[in-house]
C-alpha cells in the first residue's frame, strides 16, 4: 500500500513545484503530511528488510554463493551506505517500471517479427474485400439518388480493415467504434485536477472519473471478449473470417507480453489506425467535393489509368501521383492528430526556451501546416504544390510531419497510406459527386469537431452517381 501512495505522490502536480509562493496549499491540503508519512512507512519497512537479511546471513554463515542474491552483492559494497541500499532496493521494488521493462522487450520482439514491409502486405486482401464491400453500399444508394453518410461509412470501413489486420475478424455492430469515439473525447478533455491537484474533486462531482471509469471497463470487456476468442478459435480449429492466416494478435500471443499488455498493444493499434484513416478519407473527398476542379483532374488520372478495369491494383496507385499529392495536401490542412505531445528526456534549450526533463512539449502541426512562412497561400487546397516535391510523410522536414517523426512517428504509416489510396481512388473512379437538394460545392462547411484526432463537425452527406447510368 506504502507503494501504491507513493506512486500516487509521483503522479500529484504539486502546484507549489511551479508557483513557489503557493506552496503553502500542499501544507494546508495534507500533501505534504501524505509524503513524510510514506517515507516513514517505507524507511521502516526497507530497514527491516535489510536488518532482517544480515540477521540471516550471520546465522547461516555457509558463505554460499549460489544463495547470493541482489541484496547481499549491495550489502558487500562497501560504498554504499544505508540509505543507499534503501534507496536502491526502492527502485529496485518499483513493479511498474519493471513491468514496462517487461513490456518494452515484449514489443521488441513483436518488432523483430514483423519484416518492415509486412504491414501492408498482410491486409491486401482484406483493403480489397472491406473496399468492394464499401462500394457495394454506396452503389445501393445510386439508384435511389439517396445521400449517404460518408463519415458513418468511414468509420465502419476503417475499423473492419484495422481489426481484420489485427485479429481476423470485423466488428458487427457499433459498440467498440462507440467506445473508441468516447475514449477519444476524454483524452480531449481538460481536467483541472491534473494542473491543481486540490481540485481534481471536481472531477468526481462532474462525471468525468465516472465516464472514464466507464469506458475503461467497456474497453476491457470487448478486449477480453476478443483474446478469448481468438484463443479458443486457435485450440478448436474453427473456421475463422479469415483462416489459415497470422494476424497481428497471434504474434502477440507468442511473444512474452501478460494479458494487460496485449489489450494494451491492441488498443494502441485500434485507436491509432481506425480514427485517423476514417477522418483523412473524410476530409479529402471533402475537398475534393469543394474543389471540382481538383476533383475532375484526380478522376482524369484515375480513369486514364485504370480505363476499364474493375480491380484497381497496386501497380496502378503506384502511377497516381496526383492522388498522392492530394493525400499530402488533405494531411496538410487536415493533420490526424492536430497535436503532438513529447516529453522532455533532458535539461535542453530550445531557440532561447529553457525546456527542464520531463516537461510536457507539444508540437501544433495542425498551425505549422497553415504556417505563411513555410507554405504559399498555405489555407488554399493546392495538390500541385506536391507535384515534384521532396516532401513526404516520414517527417524528416518538419514543415511536414503529419504522422510525426523521430523514433515516436506512427508505425502504421505505409498501412494507413495504402488504405487511404484504395477507397479515394476507387471513390473517384466509380462514381460522380454532388451535395443533396442542390446545394453549391463552395458551401460545404469546413468545421472542425475538436479532439484527438479533428473529424467533421457535421457528417458529410453525399449523394452518388454511378459512372456510365
Amino acid at each position: 500500500m506504502a507503494l501504491r501512495e507513493l506512486f500516487r505522490l509521483m503522479a500529484t502536480m504539486e502546484i507549489g513545484e511551479f508557483v513557489p509562493w503557493l506552496s503553502w496549499i500542499s501544507r494546508v491540503n495534507g500533501f505534504y503530511g501524505r509524503v513524510e508519512k510514506v517515507r516513514e512507512e517505507l524507511d521502516e519497512f526497507l530497514e527491516m528488510v535489510v536488518e532482517e537479511h544480515l540477521s540471516r546471513g550471520l546465522e547461516s554463515g555457509d558463505g554460499n554463493k549460489n544463495n547470493e542474491n541482489f541484496v547481499d552483492i549491495l550489502l558487500k559494497d562497501s560504498s554504499i551506505d544505508r540509505d543507499g541500499i534503501k534507496g536502491i532496493l526502492l527502485e529496485y521494488l518499483d513493479s511498474r517500471r519493471d513491468r514496462r521493462e517487461r513490456e518494452n522487450r515484449g514489443r521488441k520482439r513483436v518488432a523483430s517479427e514483423i519484416p518492415r514491409d509486412r504491414g501492408v502486405i498482410l491486409p491486401v486482401f482484406i483493403r480489397e474485400e472491406e473496399t468492394a464491400l464499401l462500394l457495394e453500399e454506396i452503389d445501393s444508394c445510386c439508384l435511389s439518388e439517396t445521400a449517404v453518410d460518408l463519415s458513418q461509412l468511414f468509420d465502419l470501413h476503417s475499423n473492419n480493415v484495422i481489426c481484420r489486420a489485427a485479429f481476423g475478424r470485423r466488428f458487427v455492430g457499433r459498440r467498440f467504434a462507440v467506445v473508441l469515439r468516447e475514449l477519444f473525447r476524454l483524452m480531449a478533455t481538460v481536467e483541472i485536477g491534473e494542473f491543481v491537484p486540490w481540485l481534481s474533486w471536481i472531477s468526481r462531482v462532474n462525471g468525468f472519473n465516472w465516464r472514464v471509469e466507464k469506458v475503461r471497463e467497456e474497453g476491457d470487456e470487448i478486449l477480453e471478449m476478443v483474446v478469448e476468442e481468438h484463443i479458443s478459435r486457435g485450440l478448436e480449429g474453427s473456421d475463422a473470417v479469415d483462416e489459415n492466416k497470422e494476424f497481428f494478435l497471434d504474434i502477440l500471443l507468442k511473444a512474452s507480453i501478460d494479458r494487460d499488455g496485449i489489450k494494451a498493444i491492441l488498443l494502441d493499434m485500434l485507436a491509432g489506425g481506425t480514427d485517423t484513416t476514417s477522418s483523412t478519407l473524410e476530409w479529402a473527398m471533402t475537398e475534393l467535393i469543394r474543389h471540382p476542379t481538383v476533383m475532375m483532374n484526380l478522376q482524369t488520372e484515375v480513369r486514364g489509368i485504370v480505363k476499364d478495369r474493375k480491380i484497381i491494383t497496386d501497380e496502378d496507385l503506384g502511377e497516381m501521383q496526383y492522388l498522392k499529392a492530394v493525400i499530402k495536401e488533405t494531411l496538410r490542412l487536415h493533420a490526424p492528430a492536430p497535436l503532438l505531445g513529447r516529453v522532455a528526456r533532458e535539461d535542453v534549450t530550445v531557440m532561447g526556451y529553457e525546456i527542464p526533463a520531463n516537461m510536457m512539449v507539444i508540437t501544433n502541426v495542425w498551425a505549422i501546416g497553415r504556417d505563411p512562412a513555410s507554405w504559399e497561400e498555405p489555407h488554399k487546397f493546392h495538390p500541385e504544390r506536391f507535384l515534384n516535391s521532396s516532401l513526404d510523410f516520414k517527417g524528416l522536414d518538419f514543415r511536414f510531419s503529419p504522422f510525426g517523426h523521430g523514433r515516436r512517428g506512427c508505425p502504421g504509416i505505409a498501412l494507413a497510406i495504402a488504405s487511404v489510396e484504395v477507397v479515394l481512388a476507387n471513390l473517384v473512379h466509380k462514381f460522380e459527386w454532388k451535395l443533396p437538394m442542390g446545394a453549391k460545392c463552395e458551401d460545404l462547411d469546413v468545421m472542425e469537431q475538436p479532439g484527438v484526432d479533428i473529424h467533421r463537425k457535421n457528417p458529410l452527406l453525399v449523394v452518388p452517381t454511378l459512372i456510365g447510368t
